[in-house]
């Protein structure tokens, strides 16, 4: 007996429609999918002018919304929890409303995440009051025996397809809100009530830190504590944070040091590296000619300058301080967010203990990055220390 196709899930050799589902899907994909399907669906209706079909479509247009709006909600308080930045969960049911409600008095402690709440709000308040279930819009006898939709006669596909498009740009942010979020509370910067992203836009109204004494710190804490919503227990709460953070500090003119490398000798590791990487000239076109012949004696005097100035390097810096200029490096260059600076240091350290006194190859690494002064002033503005990142930034590269 010949084995029976499956008519949905069967895999044809032609592979350009296969869609990724199941173990390789993802939450994301169920709250997209049904906000572009009622997308989708109304344009289709619209922009084919399928006149006949607005009766039929309207329905899975609104389902397909609410579907969405359910999703999303649910989405979020499922991350909110797993990042400890709300205490439980909501009961498992397809009230929206009552899921919104929880959100939005869960209080999450960030500023952006409160406000994409809000906006949901008009879009919740809609789609629950005319299905509070998830059955009205699937069904057309709701679960007492009546009409569905009863206090309704009319919908416009245009107003919804509009509203929708709308209400997919407040999911979108949303979403990806939550992710951001989970990120910066990794760093282990934020308050119950303020997130990372919070503080530092608390640190950036504040005046300097030497000027916390005058009435403008007075004027500017009302401010914040207004925005913000926070009591004077809760404001200096977010004021401890903002001290022990890198980032935070700098902005209020607080400078903190590097763990092992000096001053000077960032200075001097950047000087060197500058005479292995002089300005080149402009050049017209793409600046190729593979036919000109090479100048093999200026190849090897550049490379006698590499060896001299990773030699120098060897002989200034320490095994920490080269291992620390490195992390700085890498903060600045992948942007990374500065309190794992103690972390890629701590694992730089190990690299270059584990090879011992022949810095040769950890120095030449660097050396030879041609992003290194960049790399490092930025890694040194993310890390507290602008002023020093002015400097580096300011040292000049020779002519070639």
């Amino acid at each position: 007996m010949a084995a029976t196709s499956d008519p949905f899930f069967d895999l044809p050799h032609d592979s350009e429609w296969n869609a990724c589902i199941g173990r390789q899907g993802t939450e994301e994909n169920y709250v997209d999918g049904y906000i572009e399907a009622a997308i989708e669906l109304a344009s289709a209706v619209i922009d084919k002018g399928l006149h006949g079909q607005r009766d039929t479509l309207a329905m899975p247009i609104l389902y397909n919304t609410r579907h969405g709006v359910e999703l999303a909600l649910k989405l979020a308080i499922s991350r909110l929890h797993r990042m400890g930045a709300i205490p439980q969960v909501h009961p498992k049911d397809h009230d929206i409303r009552s899921h919104w409600e929880f959100l939005a008095q869960a209080g999450a402690g960030d500023v952006k995440l409160r406000r994409l709440i809000a906006d949901l709000q008009p879009y919740v308040e809609s789609l629950a009051t005319i299905d509070d279930d998830g059955q009205e819009l699937r069904y057309a006898e709701n679960r007492a025996g009546g009409k569905s939709l009863e206090g309704k006669a009319l919908a416009n596909i245009a107003v919804i397809r509009d509203s929708v498009i709308q209400l997919g740009k407040v999911i979108e942010a949303l979403k990806y809100r939550a992710i951001d979020l989970g990120e910066e509370r990794a760093t282990g910067t934020f308050t119950p009530e303020c997130s990372r992203t919070d503080l530092i836009a608390i640190a950036d109204r504040l005046p300097p830190i030497d000027k916390w004494r005058d009435p403008v710190f007075d004027e500017v804490k009302a401010a914040v504590m207004a925005e913000f919503g926070l009591s004077g227990k809760k404001f200096s709460a977010a004021v401890t944070a903002i001290k022990s953070s890198r980032e935070t500090c700098r902005r209020i003119g607080q400078m903190t040091p590097l763990k092992h490398l000096t001053d000077a000798h960032a200075r001097y590791a950047i000087e060197q590296w500058a005479l292995c990487h002089p300005h080149e000239p402009a050049a017209g076109g793409l600046g190729l000619d593979y036919g000109a012949p090479r100048d093999f004696e200026a190849i090897a005097a550049r490379h006698s300058v590499d060896q001299t100035v990773i030699d120098a390097i060897r002989r200034a810096l320490s095994l920490d301080e080269i291992a620390d200029l490195e992390a700085v490096y890498q903060v600045g260059r992948l942007n990374q967010f500065a309190e794992h600076y103690d972390q890629i240091l701590k694992l730089a350290c190990e690299r270059r203990h584990l090879q011992g006194d022949d810095l040769w190859e950890a120095v030449h690494y660097l050396v030879t990055k041609t992003n290194l002064q960049t790399g490092v002033a930025r890694g040194l503005v993310i890390l507290g220390r602008p002023d020093l990142a002015g400097q580096i930034a300011a040292i000049k590269r020779g002519p070639a």
